[in-house]
């Protein structure tokens, strides 16, 4: 479905950017229901990433001082927002639902995935960083990417200490992360500061290598001990089965 604006459709660049960033790292205040203002803050490391945003967007850009750290903003007051605020917002709280996810493209898609997707080069499975949406938005979420994108992806359980809570997140498994990859790559590889989103970081991949070779010199004898108790447990199943049902 399609929705029309008088400032472009849904179907345009700079506005998927909007909508994946809204679904990421951007939000949208409001004063008395009257005036509506995008913001998004990143740190200093994502400045070029900022601004090859705002290529499209063309809003005021800050850089400035935030709890003793150099952050970048963009932000922009305008009555049009209000179309976006409705979509992704329910009493004044961001929140996800199937109308606002059927807006994307592959483009909105990307701009979602690098602002809140993780890469982890040891195990090729991306992790999305979903928790604002709770239990019931993540399953949201996962039934979108089946049917949309025909994507398997994992409602993951996590306990936050800072808040001492329960939180949830998406996550893909290496096999679907490379059909989901596929989607995005191309606007991803639009720019080089994010390559390492999509797993084309050398010196990550060295390091990842690195890692799991220390790892598995640190519990060598951990890992040997496991892989043989599965074995035991593997060949007891197929004794009792046998025994029970037969060859």
């Amino acid at each position: 479905m399609k929705y029309k604006t008088k400032l472009m459709t849904f179907s345009d660049k700079p506005e998927q950017i909007l909508l994946g960033s809204l679904l990421g790292d951007g939000c949208i205040t409001t004063k008395n229901s009257k005036k509506f203002t995008y913001r998004e803050m990143h740190s200093i490391k994502q400045e070029d990433y900022l601004l090859w945003k705002n290529k499209y967007l063309n809003f005021n850009f800050y850089r400035h001082e935030f709890l003793g750290k150099t952050r970048v903003e963009i932000r922009k007051e305008n009555k049009n927002f209000k179309k976006y605020y409705d979509l992704f917002y329910i009493n004044g709280k961001k929140a996800v639902n199937r109308r606002s996810l059927d807006t994307l493209n592959e483009i909105g898609l990307a701009y979602w995935y690098l602002d809140d997707g993780h890469y982890p080069y040891r195990t090729d499975c991306i992790v999305l960083s979903t928790q604002t949406f709770g239990l019931k938005g993540n399953k949201i979420i996962q039934k979108y990417f089946k049917e949309r994108w025909d994507i398997d992806c994992k409602v993951q359980k996590r306990h936050d200490e800072r808040y001492d809570k329960r939180r949830y997140n998406l996550c893909i498994n290496a096999k679907e992360t490379k059909r989901f990859i596929e989607l995005i790559k191309t606007h991803v590889l639009e720019i080089p500061s994010m390559y390492y989103k999509i797993g084309l970081d050398n010196h990550k991949i060295e390091e990842a290598g690195i890692k799991n070779r220390k790892y598995y010199l640190d519990n060598r004898d951990k890992i040997k001990e496991y892989y043989l108790d599965h074995k035991k447990e593997k060949l007891k199943y197929r004794r009792d089965y046998y025994k029970k049902f037969g060859r």
